[in-house]
């Protein structure tokens, strides 16, 4: 007996047996209610349990309801509030879904490298990244942000690059046609830079003189406040020893307080009599 021949009779027998379950549930739905809800509820209850994956045809990993401990491990760090943002880089930036920051190839870093170029060229792609290193106000992340500019910027006819005839290494040079416009631009970013000096300077000075002023004005409300503590003392210690307090220098005849005696002389106006 062939292979075909057997699929041929188990096949009727299967339709017939799944027919017969059919009419089966729904007699019992029918006359027993109740027991074709246990039924349900056996059936529910009997189903495999872990996550519930997506829909069959997608992906066969995800649609299995077991997730195995590499499987876990490896979703774990999802982009989520929690997420680590190392191991998200660690995986392929398909499946991290991180979206890059775009780079400025504008106005502002073509200027600035353009700046840079005047004074230092003839001069390479690494050693003018060195330098503009050494800057703090340097609008470029990396050196190809400062390759994608030049290039723009060779694009647009502002720099172009030659080879060296001696080591066979490209140098980049400001366009003759251009150069008057980055000299320009230069001489306004000085203009703009001692302007900005000036304006910090002066307001450097202004908060300096209001720094003064409050510790002046702080000084005198100690110096105030320490004379009423010394005249509030001298009225206690004068019920119960008026000795003591005739002894003392700044204390005069008729029990008053000069608080102006250590500043060198007896001034009328300093004399604060004692309560």
């Amino acid at each position: 007996m062939t292979c075909s021949t057997r699929w041929s009779r188990a096949i009727p027998v299967a339709r017939v047996a799944a027919t017969v379950l059919i009419i089966l549930v729904v007699s019992v739905h029918y006359r027993f209610p109740s027991l074709s809800m246990l039924l349900r509820t056996v059936m529910l209850l009997n189903r495999p349990k872990g996550p519930q994956g997506l829909r069959p045809g997608k992906e066969y990993r995800r649609t299995v309801p077991y997730r195995s401990e590499v499987t876990m491990l490896r979703l774990a760090n999802n982009k989520a509030f929690n997420s680590n943002i190392r191991e998200l880089f660690k995986k392929p930036i398909m499946m991290n879904n991180i979206k890059a920051i775009p780079r400025d190839l504008g106005e502002i870093p073509r200027n600035y490298v353009l700046k840079l170029l005047l004074f230092h060229q003839p001069i390479r792609l690494v050693d003018l990244w060195n330098v503009c290193k050494e800057h703090d106000d340097v609008p470029l992340d990396s050196a190809k942000h400062l390759r994608l500019v030049l290039k723009i910027a060779k694009l647009q006819r502002w720099v172009y690059a030659e080879k060296n005839q001696t080591n066979n290494l490209y140098y980049y040079y400001i366009h003759q046609s251009r150069m008057r416009e980055v000299q320009e631009m230069v001489r306004a970013a000085e203009v703009q830079k001692k302007e900005r000096e000036s304006l910090q300077h002066l307001q450097a000075e202004k908060e300096r003189q209001e720094e003064r002023e409050r510790l002046a004005v702080a000084l005198d409300d100690s110096i105030v406040a320490l004379q009423q503590v010394l005249v509030s003392n001298i009225a206690q210690i004068q019920e119960f020893d008026p000795d003591y307090v005739r002894e003392k220098p700044y204390v005069t005849e008729d029990g008053a307080v000069n608080v102006g005696w250590g500043f060198g002389g007896d001034m009328p106006g300093d004399a604060v009599e004692t309560v």
